[in-house]
């Protein structure tokens, strides 16, 4: 058997990543690894970065799929875990994707090691980029919590969030393109989700955007020239609400940390068209901020954003754990962005 290493060189990566000696990490919500593979026989070795007992609510999920055909569907934690591939007697070539498919906080899916028979000189080439790429930024909406859980009453767990039902990945889907996401449940702008109204700066989204995650380990400086986004989606403001309304002065606050966070958004990403959303579990007096946020932004940088206000959840779609968008809803999401989406890649 040989030991192939992936990487950037030879595996399509989308997402935000990190190389660690041999470990490829995928560390957010969305975060793949695809490539085509030429073997008689492979085995990937998945592991987490931490201890299986290091998550209350869990160990990462992933999945995996060998030419578009789900073989896996699990959790892992650091002692790994162990898929096979390819099993034949004769060489064949095979399309496989590795993808993160609960969020950053709960750890990040390593991509071990890959062993395969192959006389292949080159047994790993990555697939190629889809014509357009779209980044999310986002909290616990775009990370999918909850989505496959039965009742709005269950408590959260990594075994129930899956991204591939976020309203992020159908939209990408539905588009044909390639999906970025960085995502925290419970984050905010300018305060993270309380429920007393008390201001929690600890958990803010623009504090973490400019590295590759928010786990000390992986909190290095993301470099941003390696991938083009033609549209970065900003879908935050739910977890705002609480400490938006507990103040009038508050939604002042609201605008200007929002429209510093455009600022950055834009420096990072000076090509792309800026798509602004929230409202899938409501707007309290948040989503009029954006919209002034956004009409500032256009008076001085330029006309390449918009927002929208995207469609409330309806309790006949039911509800994920907490409360949160049902995979109806994400569903139902993805549609309407999608339109919008669509639009802007027609005219560019």
């Amino acid at each position: 058997m040989r030991h192939l290493k992936l990487s950037d060189k030879n595996a399509k990566i989308t997402g935000r990543y990190s190389a660690d000696g041999d470990i490829l990490w995928l560390i957010h919500s969305g975060s793949a690894a695809a490539f085509e593979l030429t073997a008689s026989k492979a085995e990937l070795t998945l592991k987490s970065d931490k201890d299986s007992g290091a998550y209350k609510d869990g160990k990462p999920r992933f999945a995996v799929f060998v030419n578009d055909e789900l073989v896996s569907d699990d959790v892992t934690g650091s002692e790994g875990v162990k898929i096979t591939v390819l099993d034949s007697d004769i060489e064949k070539t095979a399309y496989v994707k590795i993808i993160h498919l609960s969020e950053a906080q709960s750890g990040a899916v390593g991509i071990a090691a890959l062993e395969a028979e192959s006389e292949a000189a080159d047994p790993v080439k990555p697939l190629p980029d889809k014509k357009y790429s779209i980044e999310f930024i986002g909290d616990s909406i775009t990370c999918a919590y909850g989505v496959e859980s039965e009742c709005e009453l269950d408590m959260f767990t990594t075994k129930t969030e899956n991204f591939m039902k976020s309203y992020a990945y159908l939209t990408a889907q539905k588009l044909d393109a390639d999906c970025s996401a960085v995502s925290f449940s419970g984050f905010g702008v300018v305060s993270a989700y309380t429920d007393t109204g008390i201001k929690d700066a600890a958990r803010l989204v623009p504090d973490f955007y400019l590295y590759a995650g928010n786990l000390p380990e992986f909190r290095i400086l993301w470099n941003f020239e390696r991938k083009h986004h033609d549209i970065v989606v900003v879908f935050l403001g739910t977890n705002d609400i609480n400490y938006v309304a507990a103040a009038s002065e508050h939604e002042d606050e609201f605008k200007e940390g929002y429209l510093s966070f455009l600022k950055t958004v834009r420096e990072k990403n000076p090509d792309s068209f800026i798509v602004c959303t929230m409202g899938t579990m409501g707007t309290g007096n948040v989503y009029k901020e954006i919209e002034k946020a956004v009409a500032e932004f256009k008076t001085f940088s330029d006309e390449r954003i918009l927002c929208f206000q995207s469609e409330e959840q309806n309790g006949a779609d039911g509800y994920g754990a907490d409360w949160h968008p049902s995979a109806i809803t994400q569903q139902k999401c993805a549609d309407r962005l999608s339109e919008v989406l669509r639009g802007i890649l027609q005219n560019r």
